[in-house]
């Protein structure tokens, strides 16, 4: 996790960032105005993301050798499981954002809780059958849980013919 948690940098400097800009793009263009702009940081996010993780999908292996040793090469699928939650969080806070501008934050909260009580539901089973792999199995499912929420809600936000 160590070696993609450098996208955690990136990640907070975009949640301060992105939002300010959002709201002054949501005041002058309305919905049509943020929903391009939302697309522009989204293509942004995964250009930067897939700076540090497509070298990690292709070769985790030698990747965790690098820096951990050859020991840790059993664990090249975590690595690329937790590489594809960075995907999925940087993708997020793109939809995070254009909840907050639109004035939706509560859909937020309840999207969290939803995805926090599902994943401790899924979390045990899948922890005891997978181990680790079951742990990063239920990131996942917590990040694409967050994200379908976030669509489901931006969908009414940017729907064809609101202004």
């Amino acid at each position: 996790q160590n070696i993609v948690a450098v996208l955690n940098v990136y990640f907070i400097s975009l949640e301060s960032s992105l939002p300010v800009r959002a709201s002054v793009i949501y005041a002058r263009a309305r919905t049509q105005g943020l929903l391009h702009y939302i697309l522009i940081c989204v293509g942004g996010v995964l250009v930067v993301t897939a700076v540090v993780v497509v070298p990690i999908l292709i070769a985790p292996e030698w990747i965790l050798s690098l820096f951990y040793g050859a020991d840790y090469g059993a664990y090249a699928n975590v690595l690329r499981g937790i590489s594809v939650v960075y995907v999925l969080a940087g993708l997020a806070i793109c939809a995070r954002v254009a909840l907050r501008t639109t004035e939706k934050s509560q859909s937020i909260f309840a999207i969290s809780v939803f995805s926090a009580g599902a994943s401790l539901a899924i979390a045990y089973p899948l922890i005891t059958k997978l181990g680790v792999h079951g742990l990063v199995a239920t990131l996942v499912f917590a990040q694409l849980t967050l994200l379908s929420g976030y669509l489901f809600v931006l969908k009414s936000v940017f729907r064809p013919g609101k202004p």
